[in-house]
């Protein structure tokens, strides 16, 4: 049984006091570190020579030669598309000071050239010493990482919602948004690059922020991008088939989301669905304490019990350490249960009281695109909008309504082009099994055909489905016929997209948006059928 909470939840309070406490730090832990010889020295880079590096100022550090400034710190990356190497000879004639790269350069005088195994994990490691975000600093915010095929959105919200109850001031970053604390941006990357991510966290810190709640994906793990920072809590949600495109297969999926319990340290603590059958695997070589949470495990440290459902709320009584206390959610479903109890588990595991941690939950009404409702106060059917772009997603949200649901389920799908393409099948299972009327389309199709993606999805229907089957390759068809084929009763669900803005139509991005093209379906069906 992977357990550990004995002991967890004060390994952070030393670190953690006060929100106030945390604030009161010397100036040098805020302005960016400039001196190359404490750089490399805080990002544990060796340096064959030293003394090369003294009385060089560095004014940034990027791996980006097209944004350099005069005496910056260039890293050539090799990257997925590129290869930093290529553009060593720009960032000199932009005024790098410093080349840090993996092979043997000839570079001019007054330039110096660092050679290191891996730039990816370099330019992380200095991106972080440089803005001074890498944990050896007591005004870097707390950090907290979470990964997982699903729920990681869900999970940083209601974790960022607790501590704000808990009265700290948290940043977070994820698949919604950047929330810098004085500013919200729309997010352009799950996780972002390393240079980007330690600039948000500096600006973060600037504004106020004690802690940072942050969803890593598996390409940022892979891509090293947070290997420079440390983590305090990482928390693992589930694994489940995607990215595959990228990956090759389900083993080196897993080891790339098994990197982040691997850089925490023996401060730190592991958060684990021990529901899920991958939750071993993830923290084989970790060093931090292990917290197990679950629905289904005998003994997991924090588990639910009394689970009930309408189509407003679920009700459960959380058990954990602090003993036993009802929650009223309204995020509907089995699955946010699971994610509620793993945000419950960080949250204590970071000096959390269980009546901050109850709260904090309850103060979340719902989070963009996740089962998001559209429809307006009047209609005898609902309409929901969510991100599930997966088969375990989808399974898990039409097992979340279909008990809700007294007449059918109806469900509009798709999948993205340019992606993995084995969960197309697999995604139509689930929907044949689990829906009365399947409404397949175009989802995000890039550069690919819209309907052979289609025929793709089409072709995984069984002969055996139990629900009826259409196809429209236009979205807002789609998501029309969806609202003009419900009755009182039924349960539109709109999966795929979520709280994107956009459609991704070869080297187009279309403006679009699910739940405002749903609204607008279901005022036009009010105005056809003269109101309500």
């Amino acid at each position: 049984m992977l357990s550990g909470f004995s002991g967890a939840a004060t390994l952070l309070n030393a670190r953690g006091g006060t929100a106030l406490e945390m604030r009161q730090n010397t100036l040098s832990d805020h302005v960016p570190c400039t001196s190359a010889s404490e750089l490399f020295g805080r990002a544990g880079i060796a340096v064959p020579n030293p003394a090369s590096l003294n009385g060089i100022e560095i004014t940034d550090v990027t791996d980006d030669s097209r944004a350099l400034c005069r005496d910056a710190c260039f890293v050539a990356v090799r990257g997925v598309g590129s290869d930093g190497h290529r553009f060593v000879p720009d960032a000199v004639c932009a005024g790098a000071r410093i080349v840090v790269s993996e092979e043997d350069l000839a570079l001019p005088s007054g330039v110096l050239g660092i050679r290191v195994t891996d730039t990816r994990s370099a330019i992380a490691r200095l991106a972080a010493a440089f803005y001074r975000v890498d944990g050896m600093s007591l005004a870097s915010p707390i950090l907290t990482g979470i990964t997982g095929t699903n729920g990681k959105t869900t999970v940083a919200w209601l974790i960022r919602s607790i501590l704000k109850t808990a009265g700290y001031v948290p940043a977070m970053f994820g698949t919604v948004e950047y929330d810098l604390v004085s500013e919200r941006r729309v997010a352009s990357l799950t996780t972002p690059g390393p240079v980007e991510l330690c600039r948000h966290l500096s600006k973060a810190r600037e504004a106020g922020a004690t802690h940072a709640v942050m969803e890593v994906s598996s390409h940022a793990l892979d891509q090293q991008r947070v290997d420079g920072l440390s983590f305090k809590v990482g928390v693992f949600t589930n694994l489940t088939g995607d990215h595959l495109d990228y990956h090759g297969s389900m083993e080196v999926y897993a080891k790339a989301k098994r990197r982040l319990f691997e850089l925490l340290d023996g401060n730190s603590v592991a958060v684990v669905n021990a529901d899920d059958p991958h939750g071993r695997f993830m923290v084989k070589n970790t060093r931090a304490s292990i917290v197990t949470y679950g629905v289904e495990t005998p003994g997991a440290d924090v588990q639910a019990a009394s689970y009930k459902a309408d189509r407003q709320s679920t009700c459960f009584d959380m058990l954990g350490p602090w003993g036993r206390a009802p929650i009223r959610s309204t995020l509907l479903g089995k699955h946010n249960v699971l994610n509620a109890l793993s945000a419950s588990a960080a949250a204590w595991a970071l000096g959390v009281s269980a009546e901050d941690i109850c709260t904090g939950l309850q103060t979340v009404s719902g989070v963009p695109g996740r089962l998001q409702r559209v429809e307006p106060d009047g209609f005898p059917f609902s309409v929901l909008v969510d991100y599930a772009h997966t088969d375990d997603a989808l399974k898990n949200v039409l097992s979340a309504v279909r008990p809700l649901t007294l007449g059918r389920v109806i469900c509009v799908f798709g999948c993205g082009g340019d992606r993995d393409r084995t969960k197309r099948p697999r995604m139509a299972a689930v929907v044949g099994g689990m829906a009365d009327v399947a409404i397949v389309t175009s989802d995000n199709p890039r550069s690919e055909d819209p309907q052979a993606i289609m025929d793709e999805i089409l072709a995984g229907f069984m002969s055996q489905a139990r629900c009826r089957v259409e196809s429209r390759v236009d979205r807002r068809s789609a998501i029309r016929m969806a609202v003009e084929e419900a009755r009182s009763g039924d349960t539109v669900l709109i999966a795929g997209k979520g709280h994107e803005n956009y459609q991704l139509v070869g080297n187009q991005v279309l403006p679009f948006d699910d739940v405002d093209v749903a609204r607008e379906c279901l005022v036009g069906l009010t105005n056809d059928r003269g109101g309500r």
